[in-house]
């Protein structure tokens, strides 16, 4: 029932972005063919007769853009110039998932003859041979496409996010873009979080789910950190404690540390941490005030719906001042969704007034949860 809601929501996310002029999906000015694909496959599962047909016009018309010898462009308006072949492999890849029902041989043998060129995912998408381990969420994403899935990401089930350590890319205010990964372990879990209800880009690759997958284990903390984001809530409400800095971060036990050095001088622009966390429904105060700026040693609350983050910033190493501010701002990757002036996140920001060329700065995090929201 999982995979079917996803598919339904792919095919209304489709259905809104396709062009009665032209027939294809545009986002832009632009028409990419894996989206186009990827609604195409869409079509074809939802088994009926009017969009099998309308599946099957739609890959025509893309293919129609082929190259004399069958290399496709990423985009139709950068036709007749090819996409590199990392990409062609994900193309063929979606021609493949039609059965025999469109030719690729000329496409296939073309990237044959480029196979070492190809990133080691997409030369196990290929053509099968070593094994490759993801190392990034983004990895991951094409690792669960693969048919025989043998291994699965660590995966927190009450907050229905990967439990490593990785960094996220792209934001939808204070929520990460859809991914494949989120429909994959939503289908697995047979649990769909709120946050992937909304009908978005990465729900088109509810096509490549599989029909069947492998046990998984479960990760029942509420709160769980990812890289250098903390993530706290529930599966249905989820809230981010994003850190960015010019330095080296690093977490451990719920404390993050940031090394700055010489390469990070201090300058009247510069800054050396900042910490983003959604503004709508939460409360920021110093020491249990409601102030704007703070210093080493403050303790920053920060107040929602779940219950709080008490963050306590020293120096670990070197020696220096600093002072903190509490302003409006949006974290690195948001995706505005036409909101161009309106700032999502609190900004949490740290800066050098003097510091010794190689300072470390350390961030304890303590998390304290609601009753609705206890550590399993």
């Amino acid at each position: 029932m999982t995979r079917r809601k996803l598919l339904e929501i792919a095919y209304e996310y489709g259905r809104a972005k396709k062009s009665e002029q032209t027939g294809f999906l545009h986002f832009g000015d632009r028409i990419p063919l894996y989206d186009n694909l990827l609604f195409a496959l869409v079509l074809f599962q939802t088994k009926t007769v009017d969009n099998v047909l309308e599946g099957v016009e739609l890959v025509e018309k893309l293919l129609k853009f082929a190259s004399p010898s069958g290399l496709l462009p990423r985009h139709l308006h950068e036709y007749p110039s090819v996409a590199g072949w990392n990409h062609q492999v994900e193309l063929l890849d979606l021609l493949r998932r039609f059965g025999a029902r469109f030719d690729t041989k000329k496409l296939e043998d073309e990237i044959a003859a480029h196979v070492d060129e190809l990133h080691p995912s997409k030369a196990f998408l290929f053509s099968g041979g070593d094994v490759w381990s993801p190392t990034s969420l983004r990895e991951w994403d094409q690792y669960l496409q693969m048919e025989n899935v043998v291994t699965l990401p660590s995966w927190n089930a009450q907050l229905m996010i990967p439990c490593e350590n990785y960094e996220i890319e792209e934001w939808c205010k204070s929520i990460p873009l859809t991914t494949f990964t989120d429909l994959y372990m939503a289908s697995l879990y047979e649990e769909i979080p709120t946050r992937i209800l909304k009908p978005s880009r990465g729900h088109l690759l509810a096509a490549l789910l599989p029909y069947e997958f492998p046990e998984a284990s479960r990760e029942e903390r509420a709160y769980s950190w990812i890289g250098s984001t903390l993530f706290v809530g529930t599966k249905d409400t989820l809230y981010s404690l994003r850190t960015e800095s010019n330095g080296v971060l690093s977490q451990k036990d719920d404390v993050l540390s940031c090394v700055l050095t010489e390469e990070h001088p201090v300058t009247q622009d510069a800054i050396d941490l900042q910490l983003f966390f959604p503004s709508e429904g939460s409360t920021i105060f110093v020491n249990g005030e409601k102030q704007s700026t703070f210093t080493l040693g403050d303790t920053v609350t920060i107040s929602h719906a779940h219950g709080v983050i008490d963050l306590r910033f020293s120096v670990e190493e070197g020696n220096g001042d600093f002072m903190g501010h509490l302003t409006r701002g949006d974290r690195t990757g948001q995706s505005k969704e036409g909101e161009q002036f309106t700032h999502y996140d609190h900004c949490i920001t740290l800066r050098s007034l003097r510091r010794s060329s190689n300072v470390t700065l350390s961030v304890q995090a303590s998390v304290g949860l609601s009753e609705a929201s206890p550590i399993a």
